[in-house]
């Protein structure tokens, strides 16, 4: 699982090169939001200089001061995300392939103000009866 720390730079290191067809592949990332569907993408660049896996860096703006094309992004709301990943043959693209998925994952975007996602459970047993018209 990928945390993004909101208003902060975020090292996120990945293997896939071992799932890239492309030899010689830039990423393109689509980061969807679980509670709002908020979809966002932007391209990073690999740092990694080790052939095991790669590295990126995002920095999360908090803000609507975003350069996509680059690794920077706002993700709104803090909560849980699905990361897509997608190989592609040029740099700096933003715009979400048709195929290509190399990765997909869980993210947590975390927040540093007390802002949380809390999963709730009810103590409450409820019984219901199902009746098939007999």
């Amino acid at each position: 699982m990928i945390v993004i720390q909101k208003n902060a730079s975020n090292d996120v290191v990945l293997t896939l090169k071992e799932k890239s067809t492309l030899t010689s592949p830039y990423y393109t990332f689509k980061f969807e939001s679980d509670m709002t569907n908020n979809v966002v993408s932007c391209s990073a660049t690999n740092m990694s200089t080790a052939s095991r896996y790669d590295e990126f860096t995002f920095i999360e703006t908090g803000s609507a001061a975003v350069s996509a094309s680059v690794g920077i992004i706002n993700l709104e709301p803090a909560g849980y995300w699905t990361y897509t990943v997608y190989e592609t043959a040029t740099s700096e693209s933003i715009s979400i392939p048709t195929s290509g998925s190399v990765e997909t994952g869980r993210m947590l975007v975390k927040s540093a103000t007390s802002e949380s996602v809390v999963n709730s459970t009810y103590d409450n047993e409820q019984t219901y009866t199902v009746y098939t018209g007999n």
